[in-house]
């Protein structure tokens, strides 16, 4: 599945901008509505995600515990890396679910990194983040079979849906493959 979601948070909520708040640190934006109707489900989505592993790769620190600190409490395990060599160690050492990975990094970008992960794990999903979401960009993405492109800034619960939708597309394929 290929999926390309805009930049302009008002296009995927149909909400202002005056409306998005709280996680705006490192571009992670989160409105009040979506974390405030989450409010009983948050113990649901934690014990249907208990055991997931994601691996967190940006080379911003703040982005990346960002991401940490929207995803934790919907009870993923995340592994952090801030460069692409790194990442590509611990993809072949830790179980991991899902990889969200920035695309412009030193040492090795986003995408050469993804080349180098389906060498180890050929359906690991991986969702690439970036700021400069060219036709260019878009089409290596493709080509390298990555899940989708999120365009920073990106809404968290945008985040969290795409990666939740990542997994469980994951698994269905797994499921389709054992049969």
């Amino acid at each position: 599945t290929w999926n390309t979601l805009g930049s302009d948070p008002r296009a995927v909520s149909g909400r202002s901008i005056g409306t998005s708040v709280a996680l705006r640190r490192a571009g992670v934006e989160e409105s009040r509505e979506a974390e405030a109707s989450r409010g009983w489900r948050r113990r649901q989505v934690v014990h249907d995600q208990k055991g997931h592993s994601l691996l967190i790769v940006d080379d911003d620190d703040a982005f990346r515990w960002s991401l940490r600190d929207l995803l934790e409490p919907r009870g993923y395990r995340t592994i952090l890396a801030s460069t692409g060599p790194e990442a590509i160690t611990l993809v072949e050492r830790h179980p991991i679910d899902c990889v969200l990975m920035d695309v412009q990094m030193p040492e090795l970008s986003g995408l050469e990194t993804l080349e180098i992960v389906r060498q180890v794990r050929a359906v690991l999903p991986c969702i690439l983040l970036t700021a400069n979401g060219t036709p260019g960009v878009l089409a290596q993405a493709r080509d390298l079979r990555a899940y989708t492109v999120l365009i920073k800034p990106v809404r968290g619960d945008i985040v969290a849906s795409t990666v939740r939708a990542a997994i469980e597309t994951a698994a269905r394929s797994e499921e389709h493959t054992s049969e």
